[in-house]
Parts: C-alpha cells; sequence; structure tokens
C-alpha cells in the first residue's frame, strides 16, 4: 500500500501545483494574517511522516503557505485518509474551535460531517 500522488504535489517540493488550489491556500492565509492570527491554519497530510515532512515543509516554504501546526500521518500508509484525519480532528476539537476543513477526499469530508465540522470539497490533481 502506497500513498497516491495527491494535492498539492506529487512527491516532491518542486512538483507544480494547482494555480486555484494555491489561491485558496493563499486566501485562507490571509484571512489568518488579517486576524492578527486569531484564525490558526492547521495542515493535516495522510502522508506519512518519516518520507514526506521533510517535502511538505519545503513546499510550503515555496509557495509562502503559512501555518500553525501541521500533523502528518505517524503510523501505517495503509490507514486510510479519513481515519487518520477524523482521529487528529478529534484531538484538535479539544483545543479549538474548527471553523472548517477544506480537502479533496468526499470521504474526509463525510468525516468531518459526523464531528459537526463544516468541510469544503474541492477538486485535486488526481485522475
Amino acid at each position: 500500500c502506497h500513498p497516491v500522488n495527491r494535492w498539492p504535489y506529487a512527491s516532491g517540493a518542486d512538483d507544480e501545483v494547482i494555480p486555484s488550489t494555491l489561491i485558496l491556500i493563499h486566501s485562507i492565509c490571509s484571512l489568518s494574517l488579517l486576524s492578527n492570527n486569531f484564525i490558526q491554519i492547521i495542515i493535516l497530510s495522510w502522508r506519512k511522516e518519516s518520507e514526506y515532512l521533510n517535502d511538505t515543509l519545503l513546499w510550503c516554504m515555496k509557495n509562502d503557505v503559512r501555518f500553525a501546526s501541521m500533523y502528518l500521518n505517524p503510523t501505517d500508509p495503509c490507514t486510510k485518509a479519513e481515519v487518520f484525519k477524523r482521529d487528529k480532528l478529534l484531538e484538535l476539537k479539544e483545543r479549538y474551535d474548527i471553523l472548517g476543513v477544506f480537502d479533496d477526499d468526499p470521504d474526509v469530508a463525510i468525516a468531518c460531517k459526523d464531528l459537526g465540522i463544516p468541510s469544503f470539497l474541492f477538486a485535486s490533481n488526481q485522475d
């Protein structure tokens, strides 16, 4: 079982991104800045931490994506994305008022609905 190449990049920090996706990310970052960081951006990625943490951090730096925290999958990449993200969102709900989740996976959107968290589904660059 291997992670599928998904948004925001295929596998490395130099990969291309869908321009509309980057516009969405920068818009959310702007909200954070305008709110004096009252709105914090937390990145949840299903990618395996030991393999993709450095690439993900480099990609964020290269594309000027600012965030308060980042959580990658520390365990088995065969764990479904919605399971990993649901479990992490349950933890985060204890510390934060989560305003919304942006994801390209319909199963993650369903998990968010089950948790009472608004979710916004957008298209990915996946075939």
